[in-house]
C-alpha cells in the first residue's frame, strides 16, 4: 500500500483501508486532514526497550549514565546510549580540562543501540509528512516541528518512568538524560537534566556547560 493511499489530504480513509492498516499493524494513519501517530504506543514501546537495554547491561557496575538519543531530521532515528567510568578514564581524568566534556557529551560515550522498530516508525512518519504536505514547505516544516516536539516530550516521560523502574534500581548511582544533538538551548539542557537527576549531578553537569 503506497503512502499516497494511506495519507490522502482530502478524503478520509475508507473502511477497507482502515482494516488493511489494522491488519498490517501500522502506527500511522490518516485522521481527517491530519496525520495520525500513536504517541502513547510509541512511549510504551520506548520505555520497554530502554528498560530492556539497561537490564542487559546491569552486570556493568561502572556504567554511570544512560541517555535516550533522538535524531529528528530526515535520517531520523531513536536509540539508547551509555557511558562507563572505565571508558571515561581512557579519555580523560578528573581535573583535566576536557574531563566534563567526555563525561557528559553523549557523542563521545562508550556505546549504545539504535531501536530499529521505533526508528522505522519515525522514518515512515517523516516521509509521510513530506508527501502529505505536497511541496508546501511551511506546512511541512510546521508539521515536522510539532511531531519532533511531541517525540521529545515522549522521551522525557519515558526517562521519568525509567527512574522509577526496577532496572534503574539495579545501578547504585545512575544519571539519566534525553539527548537531541544541536537542538536544546543551554537552559533547556539544564531543565531537562533536572527532571531525572539530583542536585549533585545537576551541579556537575553545569561545570560541563559552564553555567552556574
Amino acid at each position: 500500500m503506497s503512502l499516497l493511499g494511506i495519507f490522502n489530504k482530502i478524503k478520509k480513509v475508507s473502511e477497507d483501508n482502515k482494516n488493511n492498516e489494522d491488519n498490517e499493524g501500522k502506527e500511522i494513519q490518516e485522521t481527517g486532514e491530519k496525520l495520525f501517530f500513536d504517541y502513547n504506543a510509541f512511549e510504551n514501546e520506548l520505555y520497554e526497550e530502554v528498560c530492556h537495554f539497561m537490564k542487559s547491561h546491569s552486570d556493568r557496575k561502572d556504567i554511570y549514565a544512560f541517555s535516550i538519543k533522538y535524531e529528528p531530521e530526515f535520517t531520523t532515528f531513536i536509540g539508547v546510549v551509555f557511558n562507563s567510568m572505565s571508558n571515561l578514564e581512557t579519555k580523560s581524568n578528573d581535573g583535566m580540562e576536557d574531563y566534563y566534556y567526555y563525561k557528559y557529551c553523549e557523542e563521545e560515550w562508550e556505546g549504545g543501540e539504535i531501536i530499529g522498530s521505533l526508528s522505522e516508525q519515525l522514518k515512515q512518519h517523516y516521509e509521510a509528512i513530506e508527501e502529505w504536505a505536497a511541496d508546501d514547505d511551511f506546512i511541512e516544516n510546521q508539521t515536522q516541528s510539532e511531531h519532533r516536539d511531541k517525540i521529545i516530550e515522549v522521551c522525557i516521560k519515558v526517562m521519568q518512568r525509567v527512574k522509577e523502574s526496577e532496572e534503574y534500581a539495579m545501578y547504585s548511582k545512575l544519571n539519566l538524560n534525553v539527548f537531541v544533538r544541536e537542538f536544546f538551548t543551554t537552559e533547556e539542557v539544564v531543565g531537562t537534566y533536572k527532571k531525572f537527576n539530583d542536585d549533585e549531578a545537576l551541579s556537575d553537569l553545569k561545570k560541563y556547560l559552564g553555567v552556574e
